[in-house]
């Protein structure tokens, strides 16, 4: 009996959590001007309600025409910093190249489980190849948890620049 009212409890705080945030979007902005064959896209969360902690998303491009810029450095590291949002929260961004064409990247803390406030999660620059031409589509798909990793549900669009 216990262990059924204790499975009850879990599945009602899941479905909870995924409502609290039904509405909950992480979207690829307007991107900047194009400047030098590079273009810098925000990462938006919007619609969180206070509820999401974590948040990660693949962006999908067409690896002949778009890659992600580097910083300079040595070794380079890409060109993805936090925005407004993820600082406020004491947040951090990840990110890597899997595969060609396709970012992954994340904004968390696994030592700060404090919510991700609407707004700027993340910064990404892209450098756009020579004679690429149109249409240039990053796609996405994002993810979201809450302070105890349970998974929110969001939904994202993409953009074309």
């Amino acid at each position: 009996m216990r262990f059924n009212l204790l499975i009850a409890f879990i599945s009602l705080f899941c479905t909870v959590s995924q409502a609290a945030a039904s509405g909950a979007t992480l979207d690829l902005g307007a991107a900047t001007e194009r400047s030098e064959g590079s273009v810098t896209v925000p990462i938006v969360l919007s619609g969180g309600a206070g509820s999401i902690a974590s948040v990660s998303m693949d962006i999908g491009f067409d690896a002949k025409k778009i890659s992600v810029a580097t910083d300079g450095a040595t070794p380079p590291r890409l060109a993805v910093l936090p925005g407004p949002a993820a600082k406020a929260a004491g947040k951090t961004v990840v990110q890597g190249l899997p595969a060609p064409g396709l970012l992954r990247l994340g904004v968390f803390n696994p030592a700060n489980n404090s919510a991700i406030g609407d707004g700027v999660v993340a910064y990404v620059t892209f450098v756009i190849a020579p004679g690429a031409g149109a249409p240039l589509v990053l796609t996405n798909l994002p993810d979201a948890s809450d302070a105890k990793g349970n998974p929110v549900k969001i939904t994202g669009s993409g953009q074309e620049l």
